[in-house]
């Protein structure tokens, strides 16, 4: 038998009856989470991870990965829980699978459990706890020093995924922030957000010189020099009527190529159009309408690629976005503001 560290001898007939009780072990938590019994599950599982400690070692490959499992239990078990979140008895026990896989959690495990945590006390009204597990799991992404979708053969470790929820963390944090009134941290985290997803677009163009890559660097690159195009556009808003929503529609040709999606995915690009839209949202708290402006309109070109029409999350997003662009042009032309 494989030995990872410190732990118990066996014989060759011992350890057979040892794995065979594993086994027995691991389809019992199996039957009792399919029957609805999670506590008694979660309670199998630790006893098979202290098992799988004191027959293969605390290093061993069988240990940790059934770590990795049991902490992947203990999230979804808990995040089963947030749904029911009428009893204390369900907070109580969210709360115990997630402070048991925080134990144990390594890297990015580690960083989702956090987050988790966050989402739990946010459902129950306790921001300023959640906001403590927010910035404990950005500092958990970052210790582990990730880097946004390099070679994985270089790195062998950061996903998309992990890009994605690196970004939700801090978009999380940006909602509650601007819950609590501080929206100038708020902002932060919001730009946090879109810099995250945007290196990633960066790395990626690095392996992939592709030309709807090329024409979205261009687009995010051009969102700096917008004082022609602000003017233009508060000209055209005082000739026309803006409620005329038909007549909102942002050019833009390279969002609108099917390699772009296969690229990044659905998901990547609709955390990409949140963070602009809220970063627009806390910079006009903040009284700037034409940065939030610049903000809401870079979130429409991003999200009218996602628009089809439906009533799909991605036409609520790209709708909203749309709205509120035009409601902070409104605003624009009202108080003609000059640069």
């Amino acid at each position: 038998m494989k030995n990872g560290g410190t732990c118990k001898q066996y014989t060759t007939k011992e350890g057979e009856e040892a794995m065979k009780a594993l086994i027995t072990m691991d389809d019992t938590c199996k039957k009792l989470q399919s029957q609805g019994y999670d506590q008694e599950a979660m309670d199998c599982m630790q006893l098979g991870l202290l098992k799988r400690h004191n027959i293969f070692g605390p290093n061993s490959s069988e240990f940790l990965s059934y770590s990795k499992l049991v902490v992947t239990e203990c999230n979804n078990l808990a995040m089963k829980k947030i749904s029911f979140l009428g009893s204390n008895k369900n907070f109580d026990e969210a709360v115990e699978f997630l402070h048991f896989a925080l134990k144990i959690a390594k890297q990015n495990q580690l960083a989702v459990t956090l987050r988790n945590i966050a989402q739990l006390y946010t459902h129950k009204g306790e921001y300023v706890k959640a906001l403590k597990y927010l910035e404990r799991a950005v500092l958990a992404v970052e210790e582990t020093q990730v880097e946004p979708l390099l070679d994985h053969q270089q790195r062998g470790t950061t996903t998309k995924k992990e890009v994605i929820d690196h970004a939700k963390t801090h978009l999380n944090a940006c909602a509650i922030l601007s819950r609590l009134g501080k929206h100038s941290e708020a902002l932060a985290h919001a730009n946090n957000s879109i810099g995250i997803l945007e290196q990633a677009i960066k790395n990626t163009k690095q392996k992939s010189s592709t030309k709807h890559l090329d024409a979205y660097e261009s687009l995010l690159s051009s969102k700096t020099t917008h004082k022609e195009q602000l003017e233009q556009d508060i000209q055209q808003e005082e000739r026309k009527d803006i409620s005329n929503d038909g007549d909102f529609l942002i050019k833009t040709t390279c969002l609108h190529e099917q390699n772009y999606i296969q690229n990044f995915g659905i998901e990547f690009i609709e955390v990409l159009a949140i963070s602009y839209y809220n970063a627009g949202v806390e910079a006009e708290h903040l009284g700037n309408l034409k940065n939030s402006y610049h903000l809401m309109k870079q979130g429409v070109e991003i999200a009218q690629f996602l628009d089809d029409g439906s009533n799909s999350s991605q036409h609520i997003i790209a709708t909203s976005l749309k709205e509120s662009c035009q409601a902070i042009m409104k605003n624009l032309v009202y108080h003609q503001i000059e640069e």
